[in-house]
């Protein structure tokens, strides 16, 4: 799975549970600042217990 393939369905799993999320970062600063090469991205979550067991559910072993 491509890098931004797994970004698209972190960031729709996180919207679809509710989670409160941004993506900060080198991604984020190529969107709103200068442009830089990465291979990666973070995802900052706000997480209550529930949240972070439904969060896990949508990601099962070995995913």
């Amino acid at each position: 799975m491509e890098n931004f393939e797994l970004l698209r369905i972190a960031l729709a799993t996180a919207e679809s549970l509710q989670i409160p999320h941004m993506l900060v970062g080198s991604i984020a600063s190529m969107r709103y600042g200068e442009p830089r090469l990465t291979l990666d991205f973070d995802i900052v979550v706000d997480l209550t217990f529930a949240t972070a067991e439904l969060l896990c559910q949508a990601f099962p072993d070995p995913d």
